[in-house]
């Protein structure tokens, strides 16, 4: 599924981020066509409706993979959340250079694309590019709060040095 066609999926699942709190996305895997991963930051991604060319259809928020609480989920953006959901659904270790990781993506999951309901910040668009994932219009600026990295579990505050780097936590 290209970007722009799973956009609309997006806009019709979730409709324009608009003044809504949290960012909501959704990612798909060629070699997986029946999967969906949603994932809404804050809270579950229960879709109210079948959605059209799925049949297993996943909660990246609940299959991401981290040791933090839900409640202290500040910077988990949605589509890191679905990266996550998507390296434990293949059976991935995320433990390895960001190359061979993107190998072992494209092997296990074919073309892969991860679109929200608002632009892509720049270090999940960076995340992103870096492992061959395609998404959806142009990468925007930095998140407001912080950055969570689904590879190394770590959390980069905003206003950090780390914070900084092209993709914070590596």
């Amino acid at each position: 599924m290209t970007a722009e066609e799973l956009n609309d999926v997006v806009m019709t699942v979730f409709g324009p981020r608009g003044d809504k709190a949290y960012t909501s996305a959704l990612g798909t895997l060629t070699k997986h066509g029946e999967v969906l991963i949603g994932a809404i930051q804050g809270s579950p991604f229960k879709p109210a409706a079948v959605i059209e060319g799925f049949t297993d259809v996943r909660d990246g928020r609940a299959d991401a993979d981290t040791k933090t609480k839900l409640s202290e989920r500040t910077g988990f953006h949605a589509e890191m959340l679905i990266l996550s959901a998507l390296i434990n659904y293949l059976e991935i270790n995320p433990a390895q250079p960001l190359p061979n990781l993107r190998a072992e993506l494209a092997s296990g999951a074919g073309s892969i694309t991860i679109t929200a309901d608002a632009p892509c910040c720049k270090h999940c668009g960076n995340m992103l590019d870096a492992l061959g994932i395609s998404y959806f219009g142009a990468k925007a600026a930095a998140g407001l709060t912080g950055w969570w990295n689904p590879l190394t579990d770590v959390v980069t505050p905003n206003g950090s040095a780390e914070f900084q780097k092209a993709i914070p936590g590596m």
